[in-house]
């Protein structure tokens, strides 16, 4: 009815659901900065995302984004080498792929096991791909956010916010779908095969919890 103000109302709900995933993100400072998981992260097939702006710092050195290696170095890792060239290294097979330093982009990387084929996604577009050993990432030591995962070295330098795993390589429309929610905005069929969930943002104290499972983090400054 025109005047009970109902258009009104409704439009101010879907503005206030329209929220900016990398809002309030956390600043890694390239030299102590990481957050320490509980657990491993053994998985066989995946999708990491993660919303990141990425700051170079003008020396050539490795800089993880997350490492969920062991000594062994089985595992996944995701770091930089240069101002712009980022690696995704899977069981130590690595392809670097062009992203840009000082933006925000949107990164995915995915495996299924069963094609041994790994891709990367930037801003929900397949940039790349290429083949992977026909093995699971049994990983025996808990991961880290923001530096080495068996070393205090390494060091990310820039922002991240929204980190997840799924359990399964997602495709690019869904990818697309998710890339601008945050863990509240998630439907019931969102959280299909998600296995965890670092929002990453606004964190006070030293406590990162992992909103979907029970790998929660601790967060050195």
């Amino acid at each position: 009815m025109p005047g009970l103000g109902l258009g009104r109302n409704l439009s101010k709900t879907r503005r206030s659901n329209n929220v900016d995933p990398k809002l309030g993100a956390h600043t890694f400072n390239g030299t102590s900065t990481k957050v320490e998981l509980t657990n491993a992260m053994s998985l066989q097939d995946f999708t990491i995302m993660f919303w990141m702006k990425y700051t170079w710092d003008g020396v050539l050195a490795i800089r993880r984004v997350l490492d969920f290696r062991d000594g062994s170095l089985d595992g996944v890792t995701i770091a930089f080498t240069t101002s712009t060239i980022m690696r995704a290294v899977y069981n130590a097979v690595s392809l670097p792929v062009n992203t840009v330093a000082s933006a925000w982009a949107h990164i995915a990387v995915t495996a299924r096991t069963s094609t041994e084929t790994m891709k990367i996604f930037i801003n929900s577009a397949e940039v790349t791909s290429f083949s992977i050993a026909g093995t699971d990432i049994a990983t025996t030591t808990a991961g880290r956010i923001g530096c080495n995962a068996t070393s205090a070295t390494e060091f990310y330098s820039g922002q991240l916010a929204q980190m997840s795993v799924f359990d399964t390589p997602l495709a690019a429309a869904t990818i697309s779908g998710l890339m601008n929610k945050t863990y509240s905005q998630l439907s019931a069929g969102d959280k299909t095969n998600l296995v965890s969930w670092w929002a990453l943002t606004n964190i006070v104290g030293t406590s990162v919890p992992d909103l979907h499972g029970t790998n929660h983090g601790t967060l050195t400054p």
